[in-house]
């Protein structure tokens, strides 16, 4: 499910974004990053990091 859809503000999901989630929606009591990333491989599961960069229109 895409962030927004689940209702996060958020455009997309790190793994410790997803962390935090399950454990405040008490999907999980405590989930550690590593085993999330376990889990997520184990069910073929990829993510992306965004990378952002900022140009400048001055042509100097």
């Amino acid at each position: 499910i895409p962030p927004k859809v689940a209702g996060s503000p958020f455009t997309n999901c790190s793994p410790s974004k997803l962390k935090h989630a399950a454990e405040e929606r008490e999907i999980v009591a405590s989930i550690s990053i590593e085993i999330l990333q376990v889990i997520l491989n184990e069910a073929k599961i990829t993510y992306q990091n965004t990378k952002t960069w900022k140009t400048s229109n001055d042509p100097e």
